[in-house]
C-alpha cells in the first residue's frame, strides 16, 4: 500500500520524523488530499518512529498500532507531508524499561499533516512494542 501511494521517508531523527507522499497518487474527488491516505501517513511516521529508536537500542520487538484517531482540520491541495514528534529521552525510558521489564510497551505519539504553514490534520496513535517469544 505505502508504495502505490509514493510513501517516502524524509527525515528520521531523535526529535522528529517526517513522512511525504506525492499529490497526485493521493488525492479524492474533491481536489484534496485523500482522508485514508492521510491517516495511513500518519501511521507509518509513527511507526518509523518507534520502529528507528528500538533499532537504535538494537532491539527487534514487534510493533502494532493499537489506536488511531485522526481530526481533519483544513483540506491540503498540495504533496503530503507528515510531521511526528518524538518523545523525549525520559519517556523513551520509561518505554524501554516497560519493554525489558513486561516484554510490552506502549507509546502514544502525535503527528500533523502539514499544508504550507498550516496544520491540515491531527493524529494520535497508541504503538506497542511486543517482545518476540
Amino acid at each position: 500500500m505505502a508504495r502505490n501511494m509514493g510513501f517516502k521517508v524524509e527525515k528520521v531523527d531523535l526529535q522528529e520524523v517526517i513522512v511525504v507522499a506525492p499529490f497526485e497518487l493521493n488525492y479524492n474527488t474533491h481536489g484534496t488530499a485523500f482522508g485514508g491516505s492521510l491517516s495511513v501517513l500518519c501511521t507509518l511516521a509513527g511507526w518509523c518512529g518507534v520502529a528507528a529508536q528500538l533499532m537504535r537500542w538494537e532491539m527487534e520487538p514487534n510493533i502494532v498500532i493499537s489506536h488511531g484517531e485522526i481530526d481533519y482540520l483544513a483540506p491540503i491541495k498540495g504533496d503530503l507531508r507528515v510531521s511526528c514528534r518524538q518523545p523525549g529521552a525520559e519517556e523513551w525510558a520509561e518505554f524501554k524499561a516497560k519493554l525489558l521489564e513486561r516484554g510490552k510497551a506502549k507509546l502514544n505519539l502525535t503527528c500533523e499533516a502539514i499544508s504550507g504553514s498550516d496544520v491540515g490534520a491531527k493524529y494520535l496513535g497508541t504503538y506497542v512494542a511486543i517482545a518476540k517469544v
